[in-house]
């Protein structure tokens, strides 16, 4: 029987807890697991504070859903060209110099580690984000090795696939309107189950309603993963695990990946969701923000 992962955050933690969200009243005394299948570090976040607030959201997600004591949080990190955060947390693994407060452990998986501090653990899953040819987004999870931008997205789909990775579609504000919201939906007319999956995240802003490319995923039998997608700005370090979905079963702490793979794969129905979209205002401020950013780097150049 695979390993049971146990997420326990202290009562430090939890005594920081905030306005919890409504309890649904589902309740099971079983083993779930809570994935975030969109998280970004950025350099401008503490380590600590990512890892121990990623924990906390976690947990406050079991307690609202009244999931039981038995659970495994996963953060599907999904990082963008140039970046290589997963790869340092495996160097400091083997040199034995993280710094962070939490101790990470290699897998028998060169894309996943497993993070304790405190009697607390959290699954890490490597992965990738990039562009394709049309300028559409797609999230590789459960890849360590670096790709290309620039491929069609039925070359990075079906590359990802072949892999054994999972291809996830992401939503995002421009990219799914107009003439790529059409590649988006032709692609998906014609696609399979077989490890692909479209996104949700937490920067969706929540007034808009689901988008209709999520109807036509789940007529297709695809299911929606969402993540909560971190901004780059300091103030969005508290999202990590925040926004996922909820499968019901255990992870083989020895081979992570490959575990939560048979548990999608087995999954007969969508997923639950946990966590919220953005407000409207938000999203403004956010859009704002990145504009404004992107806007600084240029006339740096």
């Amino acid at each position: 029987m695979p390993a049971r992962l146990q997420l326990s955050v202290n009562s430090n933690f939890l005594s920081r807890q905030v306005g919890a969200r409504k309890d649904t009243g589902q309740r099971s005394d079983g083993s779930h697991v809570l994935m975030d299948s969109h998280v970004h570090f950025h350099s401008c976040f503490d380590q600590t504070s990512f890892w121990d607030m990623a924990a906390l959201n976690f947990r406050e997600a079991t307690l609202r859903l009244s999931l039981g004591p038995y659970f495994t949080g996963v953060l599907m990190l999904t990082e963008a060209s140039g970046k290589h955060y997963f790869a340092k947390l495996r160097t400091d693994v083997e040199q034995q110099s993280t710094d962070s407060g939490w101790r990470f452990c290699k897998t028998s998986e060169e894309s996943s580690l497993v993070a304790h501090r405190d009697g607390n653990r959290l699954v890490v899953i490597a992965g990738r984000q990039v562009q394709t040819r049309e300028n559409l987004e797609v999230l590789i999870l459960g890849c360590c090795e670096a790709v290309l931008d620039g491929l069609t997205l039925a070359e990075v789909v079906g590359n990802t696939c072949q892999k054994g990775a999972l291809a996830v579609l992401p939503w995002g504000f421009g990219k799914w309107t107009f003439g790529r919201g059409q590649l988006i939906k032709q692609f998906l007319q014609s696609a399979n189950r077989n490890n692909l999956y479209i996104g949700d995240n937490a920067g969706r802003p929540r007034c808009f309603g689901p988008p209709a490319l999520f109807d036509l995923a789940t007529t297709k039998g695809l299911f929606i993963l969402p993540g909560s997608d971190p901004f780059p700005f300091s103030d969005e370090i508290a999202k990590a695990g925040s926004f996922g979905c909820v499968l019901e079963g255990e992870l083989d702490s020895n081979k992570p990946f490959e575990s939560l793979k048979t548990l999608l794969q087995r999954s007969q129905s969508q997923p639950l969701t946990y966590g919220c979209s953005s407000n409207l205002a938000l999203f403004f401020w956010n859009q704002l923000r990145l504009r404004l950013r992107a806007f600084r780097r240029l006339c740096l150049v």
